[in-house]
């Protein structure tokens, strides 16, 4: 397709350059070890026969795709797995791993390109190789569903496009101690959640820079009478740079019930934007800045308590302080913010709604 995305090889022969990998470079996928091979798959092929070891998996499906490990272990030792085209695409029925041999670490990057409309659904369970840890990566504009009970213990990194979760269990085995910036997001990502679902809370959330404006997303249900759904966080939320979080409830005047969060944060420092639409955050005390705007209950109601301590808010370039400012399709709400513990509070800020 016209937005296809293909792997880089270094040649050293000749000419010494960099290219995109030919069709010729590619072969079709063969159970067996063939760490060398750079695997592309235009349709749904043969589930594989036992476990396998390839360099790179490309798919440029040309319909409805979906690769069945048959309960074996694919393992790109490259990490890299590209998803091209305007169709769905699964991987489905075994483990998924990376790592450059047998025990080492690896990092699975899976750039989706395909439009948000034809998402590529991972049901396979993505899992540490042996004793090497493995982390995630998720790159591209496209969809990508974690529906998949993974086990793989390094960091998660989202750094565009969407992502849908139903679960904790979807982002891998949660350290067993509190660890900053296990999961990542970044690029303007939208995480989508399905329902319901409690984060662990040793997974520090860390926000990465974005374009003034440009919020990395986590987005929870809205629903009807009582149906809005709630995320709950008790961790701590840190980023690099100007980093932008929004916590959206997707609460219109239809949907009347919004989505919620309920935390309970150990620490909160971030450097871009910060919107909550709806639920309650009880920050431990201590001193806190959030760099640029503020924007509590813009689609809903947001109760917002710090135990102690300072917060600044603002860098005083055209930033917002706003409690309750209705937004779009907001539906509003009476929101609260008690700061009457702290010792100091700043609002360096151009406009207060």
């Amino acid at each position: 397709g016209a937005n296809a995305r293909r792997f880089a090889k270094y040649v050293d022969s000749g000419t010494i350059s960099v290219r995109a990998l030919q069709d010729a470079d590619h072969v079709g996928l063969t159970s067996g070890d063939n760490p060398t091979q750079n695997v592309r798959i235009t349709a749904t092929p043969s589930a594989l026969s036992s476990d396998t070891v390839i360099n790179s998996l490309t798919i440029d499906q040309a319909s409805a795709t979906t690769l069945a490990l048959g309960g074996n272990t694919l393992r790109i030792e490259s990490g890299g797995l590209i998803v091209n085209n305007a169709f769905n695409a699964a991987i489905s029925g075994g483990t998924l791993t990376a790592g450059t041999g047998a025990d080492q670490p690896g990092e699975l990057m899976i750039h989706v390109v395909s439009p948000t409309a034809n998402p590529t659904t991972l049901s396979a369970v993505i899992a540490d190789n042996g004793a090497g840890a493995v982390s995630l990566t998720k790159g591209g504009g496209g969809a990508l569903t974690l529906s998949g009970t993974n086990t793989y213990t390094g960091a998660t990194y989202l750094v565009g496009g969407e992502v849908t979760i139903s679960s904790d269990a979807n982002l891998g085995t949660a350290p067993g101690s509190f660890a900053a910036g296990h999961l990542q997001l970044g690029n303007g990502v939208v995480v989508n959640l399905t329902g319901s679902m409690t984060l662990n809370a040793n997974r520090g959330i860390r926000v990465l820079p974005s374009d003034p404006g440009n919020y990395n997303i986590v987005s929870i249900p809205a629903g009807t009478g009582t149906g809005g759904q709630t995320l709950t966080y008790n961790g701590a939320i840190d980023s690099v740079g100007a980093g932008s979080l929004f916590v959206r409830s997707n609460a219109t005047t239809t949907n009347t019930d919004p989505g919620k969060i309920n935390a309970n944060l150990s620490s909160l420092n971030i450097g871009g934007s910060l919107r909550v639409d709806a639920g309650t955050i009880n920050l431990a005390s201590g001193d806190y800045t959030i760099g640029r705007s503020l924007l509590l209950g813009a689609s809903g109601t947001v109760s917002f308590t710090q135990a102690g301590g300072s917060l600044k808010v603002g860098a005083g370039i055209d930033d917002v302080f706003g409690l309750a400012d209705q937004i779009g399709n907001a539906i509003g709400g009476t929101s609260t913010m008690d700061l009457s513990a702290l010792d100091s509070f700043t609002a360096n800020v151009s406009f207060f709604r």
